[in-house]
């Protein structure tokens, strides 16, 4: 039995008849410049190399799962996910996904581990 509904966590809905192009422009336009151009970057990158996420159906879902995520944690997720080659292992839109909403998550656990990995620079004295 298929799902009928609207899903609780991502918002899609089986309900009404949509036009998957529409619903993709609408959510692509909420982002700023810098997160278009990255997601640009993301697309082409999938689309070439993964063939089971070419669909738009993918990408539709995919942008209902991040709709939520704030543009900084949006451009860092798919930059940390172009600088480590995963869709060269055939990663596609699903793992993007969960490294931009858990980016937002773990920031501040990554700040100060870095912070206690690097330190903190000295103190300013006044001449």
């Amino acid at each position: 039995m298929a799902f009928q509904g609207t899903c609780p966590q991502c918002g899609f809905s089986t309900w009404k008849k949509r036009s998957p192009l529409k619903e993709l422009k609408s959510l692509y336009g909420q982002r700023n410049e810098k997160a278009k151009n990255c997601l640009t970057k993301v697309s082409e990158k999938i689309q070439a190399n993964i063939p089971t996420d070419k669909s738009l159906d993918s990408k539709l879902k995919f942008m209902y799962k991040v709709s939520k995520v704030d543009d900084a944690s949006f451009v860092k997720g798919c930059e940390s996910y172009l600088n480590s080659i995963h869709w060269q292992q055939g990663k596609g839109w699903n793992y993007l996904a969960a490294i931009i909403n858990n980016v937002g998550k773990n920031s501040s656990a990554v700040a100060y581990a870095e912070r206690k990995r690097i330190g903190i620079g000295p103190p300013k004295k006044e001449l």
